[in-house]
């Protein structure tokens, strides 16, 4: 059961639940206004290469370059058009941002009702789009930052695909499809296996429909996608491609092998394991003590006690282990929380064949998200330069255990709907709380590590304090040589 807000009791607010993300991404916005950019080497390439390619440079040939060749000339267009400032960068990454919120508001209201789809909304706006330590308004790949919104947007697409049975939806996501995959490779694939695992969902061995909407899918994609990469290696060649820029992941130098190890977890995979046991064991605890406040029955307090008490033991354990490479981290969980949401779904698909499409979105979005989190899926990131890109759809699941999960769960173990509708609301309190400091710390450091001045000829910034005054001589020092050069 549900608990819709009600809205002559709660205000504005709850009756209009959709202000909520829309107030908060604002005044995130207007806190950390001018402080996106940290400029390390990866902001410097994405504001450099559009203007080397809008002075006649080629990518991989003359630019050396990881991705695909989307993002960098979709970028040099908007130099051409509205001239070469990081401005422009800044209003596309702000205008992604936006498109980004709606879109997952739009796939949470599938699983969540409204207030809490915006709750949900909110906490990726916080942990996702505006986090210090890695935001999407200035991304550190404009490749991924595009990618990321034609993956969501095919998920989008896909979900109404299974609520319309129109193909026109299987055919947008195909388009969607392409475009992810020539801005950012891993995104391309999780909007492929997207589409391919909600088809298979529906049709389950109906082979000749199965077959059919993938193709409606898959033609369009290769439309998109094909000439893209057919010209590339037409122009630049295979040896630059794959052996130079290691634009299909091979030939990779050991330096890129160890880095990639590092992000998956591979690198040392058992202490992974072991940390992905402490996020779920951190979790486990969460759920047991929302239950131990919520349950008036006390039906539940030997079981969730018993939970609470060795999940506790076990994270304390794992804690004193890992030290401080552990953040603590429930999200470290999410790869099994996502794979049990499919096993599970998958097997009441089985049983109720009637209502597949009416059911279909929690294993679609489960896929996704387990699609999107394999580079990193030993070790899912809380957050910073990545975590933003692979988290979003995994918050609505996380907000989705909480707030329906585990409140349907105690109703039908206790039989007691206030019970239910106090955990549900208990679980609320304690997200949005958790949301509201955790937007109340990245205001601070926003304002508090971002306050150094940079005036350059194509943009102004305000960048860390501590590498501000070093960036500021250096350019500084470029403008005396630019100008003895021309003397």
């Amino acid at each position: 059961m549900i608990s819709n807000p009600n809205p002559a009791s709660t205000g504005r607010l709850l009756s209009r639940p959709y202000l909520m993300p829309v107030i908060l991404f604002l005044l995130m916005l207007a806190v950390s206004w001018r402080r996106w950019t940290s400029p390390i080497a990866d902001s410097g390439r994405e504001m450099d290469l559009p203007l080397r390619l809008l002075n006649g440079e080629w990518l991989y040939r003359d630019v050396h370059y990881l991705y695909p060749p989307f993002a960098p000339y979709f970028n040099s267009l908007l130099y051409r058009i509205f001239g070469a400032h990081l401005d422009v960068l800044l209003i596309a990454g702000i205008v992604c941002a936006v498109v980004i919120s709606w879109l997952i508001y739009r796939i949470a209201r599938r699983s969540l009702p409204s207030f809490d789809a915006s709750t949900a909304t909110s906490a990726v706006i916080v942990l996702c789009i505006f986090k210090p330590s890695g935001n999407l308004i200035s991304p550190y790949a404009f490749a991924a930052l595009y990618g990321m919104l034609f993956a969501i947007a095919t998920l989008f697409f896909t979900l109404r695909y299974t609520e319309t049975a129109r193909r026109l939806e299987l055919v947008i996501a195909g388009v969607l499809i392409g475009l992810a995959g020539i801005s950012k490779q891993e995104f391309g694939l999780a909007a492929a296996l997207t589409v391919t695992g909600a088809v298979i969902y529906l049709y389950r061995r109906d082979w000749r429909s199965i077959v059919r909407d993938l193709i409606t899918a898959a033609v369009p994609a290769m439309i998109v996608g094909l000439p893209v990469y057919g010209l590339a290696f037409y122009f630049i060649g295979w040896e630059t491609l794959i052996r130079d820029c290691h634009l299909l992941y091979t030939h990779l130098p050991a330096s890129l092998v160890y880095y990639n190890a590092q992000r998956t977890g591979m690198d040392n995979a058992d202490f992974s394991l072991l940390q992905m046991l402490g996020g779920a064991s951190v979790g486990a605890v969460t759920l047991s003590a929302v239950v131990l406040i919520g349950d008036r029955t006390r039906k539940m307090l030997k079981p969730a006690g018993l939970t609470l008490a060795i999940a506790s033991a076990t994270a304390a354990l794992i804690a004193v282990i890992a030290g401080r490479q552990w953040d603590g981290s429930p999200l470290r969980a999410l790869p099994l929380l996502l794979a049990a949401i499919i096993f599970i779904e998958w097997r009441r698909a089985a049983i109720l064949v009637e209502e597949r499409r009416s059911t279909a979105a929690l294993f679609i979005l489960a896929i996704y998200s387990l699609a999107i989190l394999a580079r990193v899926s030993l070790r899912v990131p809380s957050g910073g330069a990545f975590g933003g890109y692979f988290l979003p759809t995994s918050l609505i699941l996380f907000f989705y255990l909480f707030l329906r999960l585990l409140p349907d769960r105690l109703l039908l173990w206790t039989g007691d709907e206030g019970s239910a509708d106090r955990v549900r609301r208990v679980a609320r309190g304690l997200l949005i709380t958790t949301m509201i400091v955790m937007a109340i710390v990245f205001c601070v450091r926003f304002r508090r590590n971002f306050n150094y001045p940079i005036d350059a000829m194509r943009g102004r910034m305000l960048a860390p304090a501590v590498t501000g005054p070093a960036i500021d001589e250096a350019i500084v020092l470029s403008s005396r040589i630019r100008i003895y050069r021309i003397r």
